[in-house]
């Protein structure tokens, strides 16, 4: 079975984004199917216009040189262009290749091109939504929830999902907002949740070169592997641990990654009188992320409660329970699908850094249960979160999408 995948953006560049569409169409591959990926012009410059990447063509959409003064001249009425270039560029593909299935992946940038392409070729299409383009802009202070660009956001994505053939969903939230829409049946939507690749995601003795090259030789580690978002919350993470550092001498902070919000982290670790204590290594190669997890004792992901937060699950919490950490998360909707409470992991109230620092306060004079606790998420990943048990589920969906379409040519 010969799948088209419709993405925003891809490896090389590193997010919680790619590294999924990664994950999915690698274990496809082993799992017989043949995936071809086509990217955005979000993408952006690409030395070739396809790649291989481990046997999988990658094909890009590129800006024509004549129209990049102009797009930047008419701000965002530009999305319209971009999205014409990539429906372009799928039509091109389907032409060259032996296309099955058109699968395209939130935003609805990819989706409502590629829906156009597919319906022009006369081919299933299957759209799967991680989050609401809408919300992720509300996010990011492009707009607000209500705002007229919100509700036109919304209106386009919820008609794509409509004249979908089937939906992919990543958590139950998503889910049951799709179905409080009207217009789609439960059984057109598929739930296939966040993994991890558990061979790759593995417990590991610490770094010992790397705790001494930031001076963490005898350091408690409480840190935050991620893209640095608004909605993380990780202001109130160093709240909490500031609280904390006064009474545990020898507990750091490490916050790993990049992201918008990164100049203002900065700041205000700057302003702490235990900003010593925090480390924030920036943007570090994906393979050495293993090794600065390997120095964290317990995660921790403070989520803001917003309606993205609420509905949508993130995917640096299975990594860290695979590597056998302990977790500790506020209790959104999208976190609580992820942790369950004494299970595989804790939580809290969020936007309650008090309650934050109760957690953090009794797993830390509870140090020698921690590697029980962190056994117990690697289990729970392992049990309900292996891409190669998840990925069998895009069988049956595209085996069902393929079974109404010919049902649809009888």
């Amino acid at each position: 079975m010969n799948v088209l995948h419709v993405l925003n953006d891809s490896i090389p560049l590193i997010s919680g984004y790619s590294s999924r569409a990664k994950a999915i169409v690698t274990e496809q591959a082993r799992l017989g199917m043949h995936p071809v990926v086509v990217t955005s012009v979000r993408q952006g410059p690409t030395p070739e216009a396809v790649e291989s990447i481990d046997g999988i063509p990658y094909y890009r959409t590129a800006v024509p040189a004549r129209l990049i003064p102009w797009m930047r001249r008419i701000g965002p009425a530009a999305i319209g262009v971009e999205m014409a270039l990539l429906e372009s560029r799928i039509c091109t593909i389907l032409q060259r290749e032996s296309i099955d299935i058109v699968h395209a992946h939130s935003p609805v940038l990819c989706a409502l091109p590629a829906w156009i392409a597919a319906r022009r070729f006369g081919l299933p299409f299957v759209y799967e939504i991680r989050a609401f383009w809408e919300d992720a802009a509300v996010d990011r202070g492009r707009t607000r929830e209500g705002a007229l660009r919100y509700r036109l956001t919304r209106g386009i994505e919820t008609a794509v999902i409509r004249r979908a053939d089937q939906i992919v969903v990543i958590c139950e939230g998503l889910k049951q907002d799709i179905l409080a829409r009207g217009g789609v049946p439960p059984s057109a939507i598929h739930v296939v949740r966040n993994g991890v690749d558990v061979r790759g995601f593995t417990p590991q003795t610490r770094n010992v070169a790397l705790a001494a090259r930031l001076g963490l030789e005898d350091a408690v580690v409480v840190g935050f592997v991620g893209t640095f978002y608004a909605f993380e919350g990780l202001p109130l993470l160093v709240d909490a641990l500031e609280r904390l550092m006064a009474s545990h001498p020898r507990l750091f902070g490490l916050i790993v990654g990049y992201g918008q919000t990164e100049a203002a982290l900065k700041r205000r670790i700057e302003a702490s009188p235990f900003r010593s204590r925090f480390l924030l290594p920036g943007k570090v190669p994906r393979e050495q992320v293993a090794a600065y997890y390997s120095l964290i004792d317990i995660c921790v992901y403070p989520r803001e409660r917003r309606r993205i937060t609420e509905l949508v699950t993130p995917l640096k919490p299975l990594e860290a329970m695979a590597m056998q950490k302990v977790v500790v998360a506020s209790d959104v909707g999208g976190l609580r699908e992820l942790v369950h409470e004494g299970e595989n992991g804790f939580l809290f109230r969020a936007g309650d850094a008090g309650d934050l620092v109760r957690v953090l306060k009794r797993l830390l004079e509870q140090r020698e249960a921690w590697p029980q606790i962190g056994g117990k998420a690697r289990q729970s990943v392992i049990d309900r979160h292996r891409w190669d048990g998840l990925c069998e589920e895009y069988r049956r969906v595209y085996a069902d999408v393929m079974r109404r379409d010919r049902r649809g040519m009888s």
